[in-house]
């Protein structure tokens, strides 16, 4: 968007909505129906896997979910819709929506194995490691880690690669016992090569 245009529309929209709780609102909305979306789009094209984000539930005025065919249906969705996916990804962090950003991730590790676009992906998987840690929601760490090396790595970057994976076991070891953290110990320990 022009410069310009950009400055008129926010003018525009701070006489309209003063507290900015409308932008807030429909911004959540958003970030959350993609991230639903996402996450459907996953399962139809990846089957049941280990994922740590909650899903958010669908908002009863905003648009209904997507029904997707098969796993070539929902790849499709997730390539077409990549700009918005990874933008979402970083509109919530921006927002200080922590959950969404790195929530929206985890999906996108699906569509990134068939469709890999190393810029976006290292941007949001970045982005998403950070929300991770400013959750400390430990399993989101460690998950996050895990997902940013695998690109580093294939873009030549193995020292960064390899920090990210040491810092992901090393977070694991801090796990509980139970079977989905046992398999996300095991998940670190296997991206690490061990």
């Amino acid at each position: 968007m022009h410069d310009l245009l950009r400055g008129h529309a926010e003018r525009r929209l701070g006489q309209a909505d003063p507290a900015g709780a409308e932008r807030d609102r429909a911004l959540g909305a958003l970030v959350r129906w993609y991230r639903r979306q996402a996450a459907r789009a996953d399962r139809t094209a990846a089957g049941p896997r280990m994922t740590f984000a909650p899903q958010p539930d669908p908002a009863g005025d905003g648009p209904a979910d997507l029904l997707f065919e098969d796993k070539a249906h929902a790849l499709r969705w997730l390539e077409r819709n990549r700009a918005a996916l990874f933008g979402c990804v970083r509109l919530a962090f921006d927002a200080g929506r922590y959950e969404d950003a790195w929530g929206l991730c985890e999906p996108l590790w699906t569509h990134y194995l068939d469709h890999p676009h190393p810029g976006e992906v290292l941007a949001a998987f970045r982005t998403g490691v950070e929300a991770a840690d400013r959750t400390e929601f430990l399993p989101a760490m460690v998950r996050m880690r895990c997902q940013l090396a695998r690109p580093l790595w294939e873009a030549g970057r193995h020292e960064e690669a390899a920090r990210q994976l040491d810092r992901a076991v090393h977070a694991a070891q801090a796990l509980g016992t139970s079977f989905e953290e046992d398999r996300l110990r095991a998940s670190a320990l296997e991206f690490q090569g061990c």
